[in-house]
């Protein structure tokens, strides 16, 4: 498995947050390619990079010897990511492209909290992995989203619980917001492979065993509570797992992510972060 998220103003960037507080933070200043990389081989990367160098075009965003395109022609709409970067701590090579077809496009975009908007791009996708470091080469199904705001999210967001489950020509997805005035929101929705989203009646919340760092984590389904049966991150503040759950009245796997933006906000927790999310400044890392 593969994850790869373009950031600009990375949301979960201490630098960032440090001079946003300063009101000196300009997003194009703070921008990452995030890889991850699950399975046989394991790697992270998430280097933060300044706006020297970042380039941005309408069909192009250039992160630093990164980038993505957007190419369309023929009704037929692709993400291509080229990928040159170096995982964190250790530093190992990561390079390669990943092609993502996009053509089958949902236009409904959700509200999670005042000045915060989660659009469902693609959920059903397909993807090509060609990857020269390490060597990985595999076709599949791709989920592809987007989330966009006006304001840090620990501003307006305490924690939220999201997943997403591939059943029947259709991706069910359901995220649970709890925001930090106490509120709540919630969205169940399940997407075809035409692009068109239908909104679903949620299933019953469950609690999940917590986490090695004691992050209590839920998740929906229909007829049982669901299970973990691989934890892929597990962080002070977030976690990603793949689950077994009920959908549609057949045990189904998806994938689960937790997020406690209180824990998030922690000293602690942004000290640590560097290290996970090294800074070039041009000449050197920071850490």
């Amino acid at each position: 498995m593969i994850t790869l998220i373009a950031f600009v103003g990375s949301v979960f960037s201490p630098y960032y947050r440090r001079a946003y507080r300063k009101g000196v933070a300009d997003p194009l200043n703070y921008c990452s390619l995030n890889i991850a990389l699950y399975g046989s081989v394991n790697r992270w990367c998430m280097t933060e990079r300044p706006v020297s160098n970042i380039a941005v075009s309408e069909n192009n965003f250039t992160i630093g010897p990164s980038s993505v395109d957007f190419e369309h022609q023929n009704n037929q709409a692709k993400l291509i990511f080229t990928i040159n970067e170096k995982s964190a701590p250790l530093p190992r090579a990561v390079q390669g492209r990943v092609i993502v077809d996009i053509s089958n496009i949902n236009e409904t975009v959700y509200t999670l909290a005042d000045g915060h908007q989660w659009w469902p791009v693609a959920p059903n996708s397909a993807v090509e992995v060609s990857l020269d470091h390490p060597a990985l080469n595999w076709r599949g199904h791709a989920y592809v989203d987007s989330n966009q705001g006006v304001r840090p999210l620990e501003n307006d967001i305490n924690s939220w619980s999201w997943a997403r489950y591939r059943k029947n020509n259709c991706t069910h997805i359901h995220y649970d917001v709890d925001h930090e005035d106490g509120g709540k929101h919630s969205v169940s929705t399940c997407i075809n492979d035409q692009g068109v989203a239908v909104e679903t009646e949620p299933p019953t919340m469950y609690p999940l065993k917590r986490t090695r760092w004691l992050l209590q984590q839920q998740a929906r389904s229909e007829e049982h509570a669901p299970v973990v049966h691989t934890r892929m991150e597990d962080t002070p503040f977030y976690a990603r797992s793949a689950i077994r759950a009920t959908i549609e009245g057949q045990n189904t796997e998806g994938i689960h992510e937790t997020v406690s933006l209180e824990r998030f906000k922690q000293p602690v927790v942004q000290a640590m972060l560097h290290f996970r999310m090294p800074r070039w400044s041009g000449k050197k890392y920071k850490v």
